[in-house]
């Protein structure tokens, strides 16, 4: 954020409300294709909290039961991981989430001893409903890598997510 004076606010400006960035999580028939601007999948555990939110949501697992809300509760725990890519269709950079299954296919695919980064991917959800399966396509990206935008930590990201309307 800029520190600027305006006439009506002095310092650091207002916050932006909400998240800085985007997260796509592919519904039933949809797909994305973009290039990867991670040099690598971001895991982390996470718990499904019915009672957070309007119509519940996830949130981080510490594995800790003294200090991990899901875990005192005995939430299931479940594994999602974070690339974040440019999307050619959105034109920008996004957060795509994905599943164990999704990120197993790219380590399959990725070459061997290379960071993702610079790597094309294409992933795509069938018809069947939002639980259907995903595929994911690695394939080399031919484009400047040089160019491409920076990576970004999904970190702050993720906690913003998390805590936006709690």
């Amino acid at each position: 954020m800029l520190n600027v004076d305006t006439a009506h606010v002095r310092g650091a400006p207002r916050p932006i409300p909400g998240p800085r960035h985007t997260l796509i999580q592919l519904a039933s028939g949809q797909s994305m294709t973009g290039v990867i601007l991670s040099s690598q999948i971001w895991g982390v555990a996470t718990h499904w909290n019915d009672r957070a939110g309007r119509r519940g949501r996830s949130e981080r697992c510490t594995g800790h039961p003294t200090t991990c809300p899901g875990c005192g509760r005995s939430l299931p725990t479940r594994w999602k991981g974070f690339l974040y890519v440019y999307s050619f269709e959105l034109r920008k950079p996004v957060f795509l989430e994905l599943t164990p299954g999704v990120a197993e296919q790219i380590e399959i695919q990725a070459p061997p001893e290379r960071v993702l980064r610079g790597l094309r991917i294409t992933l795509r959800r069938g018809e069947g409903g939002k639980r259907t399966r995903l595929k994911a396509e690695i394939a080399l990206y031919h484009g400047d890598i040089s160019a491409l935008p920076q990576d970004v930590d999904p970190e702050p990201f993720l906690e913003a997510l998390w805590n936006w309307g709690r």
